[in-house]
């Protein structure tokens, strides 16, 4: 039906008179004629962190017009105000926030942090950027309570749990972009051995962000086969194969000093699962239920942030058992220092 506010007054008048007798007297079933529209609601999704992840995650959602808004949040005015000037170029809506600004967005995606330093141990470096964090989550309160906020920042498991602890949201609506990539890496891989497209084949790769992280082979299957009894996975090492896409991040930073385009993607996943409710299944960086840590577990995601995490343990073989438990462990102890 055409717009009727694009109609003469009279007409207008006369159509509305008209549906009101119809909805009400003549056809019951039909929708009450509405007085006033209203207002939609126009999605924000905030990135705080300029550095080439946030960019990259910004570029991806403005090239595929996941959110009506993206925003940008730096400490650095004049580097976020010259991506945003670049930004601009994609056609979306592309602004600078303040922090504040981002604490009322729907979702938030925190990218900030430093890399590890020469001579630094991994344990300064969660203290170092737990305390990032930590600064910037106090700095957008108060926080839109349905805001979803996913931390990228690495190392990405106790960040996530600072992030949680500090934001006053439930954990649900406050989780990591975990092993998303470190999956989708995976299946790239095994991919070009099989020769199907890499979203056919089901595979997580579970448990820390890091290095104890494990494919699940026992969960997995191409086409509902089992992963490990598809014809073409004879002579292929599926922990060989992890183990190489789990180190593959350190080849390229090796090369060009940074990764940035498959987190982007990654990460834009994940906040559309959110803002359109896909309830699409990813390995993101949960609360695990009955310990005190953060990592990778196969959650359905959708509007309301982790709507479930799937309890995929009692399915775990012995060996997959064993590194979950290494892992947990590992993560526990990570957090302990924060």
């Amino acid at each position: 039906m055409e717009d009727l506010n694009e109609l003469g007054e009279g007409v207008q008048s006369v159509s509305l008179a008209f549906m009101s007798r119809t909805t009400s007297d003549s056809n019951p079933n039909l929708p009450r004629a509405r007085a006033q529209r209203p207002t939609a609601h126009a999605t924000h999704v905030a990135i705080v962190g300029a550095g080439f992840v946030g960019t990259s995650c910004a570029f991806a959602m403005l090239c595929k017009s996941t959110a009506a808004k993206v925003t940008l949040t730096d400490v650095n005015a004049s580097k976020v105000e010259g991506e945003v000037l670049d930004l601009e170029d994609c056609g979306g809506t592309v602004d600078v926030a303040t922090l504040q600004e981002a604490g009322q967005a729907d979702v938030i995606v925190i990218t900030a942090g430093r890399g590890q330093r020469e001579g630094e141990t991994r344990l300064d470096l969660i203290k170092a950027n737990a305390g990032i964090i930590k600064s910037v989550v106090e700095g957008m309160q108060p926080i839109k309570p349905t805001a979803k906020i996913i931390v990228v920042s690495n190392p990405c498991d106790p960040l996530t749990y600072q992030a949680q602890q500090s934001a006053g949201l439930p954990f649900t609506q406050v989780f990591g972009s975990g092993t998303v990539l470190d999956s989708r890496r995976l299946r790239v891989d095994l991919a070009d051995k099989l020769d199907i497209h890499h979203s056919s084949i089901i595979v997580f790769v579970l448990g820390e962000h890091g290095d104890s992280q494990f494919p699940v082979p026992s969960l997995a299957n191409v086409g509902g086969v089992p992963l490990l009894q598809h014809p073409k996975m004879k002579g292929v090492d599926l922990e060989e194969a992890a183990a190489k896409s789990a180190s593959k991040a350190y080849d390229i930073i090796s090369r060009k000093g940074y990764t940035a385009f498959g987190v982007a993607s990654a990460c834009e996943k994940i906040v559309n699962a959110i803002l359109n409710d896909t309830q699409l299944v990813l390995p993101v960086s949960v609360r695990v239920p009955g310990k005190d840590c953060c990592l990778s577990l196969p959650a359905v995601v959708g509007i309301n942030g982790v709507e479930q995490i799937i309890d995929v343990v009692p399915h775990l073989s012995a060996g997959e058992m064993e590194k979950y438990n290494a892992s947990v462990a590992k993560m526990v102890q990570a957090v302990a220092t924060l």
